[in-house]
């Protein structure tokens, strides 16, 4: 589990347990920053698997860079990433981190938006957008109080990794 700052702040993060045999993660209710109930929910309805990266170099990062699940097949797999509870038609920031230290890079799509993290290889004492991160704001939540991420491999058969997200309004 990760605690500190992330680049929209700091403060509690969610650890999450996936059903790594069933390759789902089920609508999970999310705390805020303060460890408060958020009235946020997230839900990956199918992905290729789960892993921890025990072997990751050291790092102030390790802990939330180190565990991931991943979509493999370049160009075939996606997943959907789906946030709700959010309230109707309101803005908010979200960023993904997508990096693993082997160079498995992710591209995320929101409302025809597409952005991707390269991962360069290896974690180092700071994160940089579009390598181990991407952004997303003043993204609007549909009239059910809902956004809807695709999540791809765009880079290769190795796969590409989802390591947490925050959200902020």
């Amino acid at each position: 589990t990760f605690s500190g700052t992330g680049i929209l702040g700091g403060g509690t993060w969610n650890g999450v347990t996936v059903n790594r045999t069933a390759q789902t993660l089920g609508s999970t209710a999310l705390v805020d920053s303060s460890g408060a109930a958020s009235g946020i929910s997230v839900a990956i309805p199918a992905f290729q698997g789960a892993w921890n990266l025990a072997s990751q170099a050291a790092s102030s990062w390790k802990p939330l860079l180190g565990d991931y699940v991943y979509v493999n097949a370049a160009g075939q797999s996606t997943a959907t990433i789906g946030l709700s509870g959010l309230g109707s038609s309101t803005a908010w920031d979200l960023v993904f981190y997508a990096a693993d230290g082997q160079g498995e890079g992710s591209e995320f799509t929101i409302g025809g938006i597409t952005k991707r993290t390269t991962d360069s290889g290896g974690i180092g004492a700071t994160l940089t957008d579009g390598d181990e991160y991407v952004s997303f704001t003043n993204v609007l939540s549909d009239n059910l109080g809902a956004i809807s991420i695709t999540w791809s491999n765009y880079s290769g058969p190795a796969g590409s990794v989802l390591n947490g997200f925050q959200i902020q309004s």
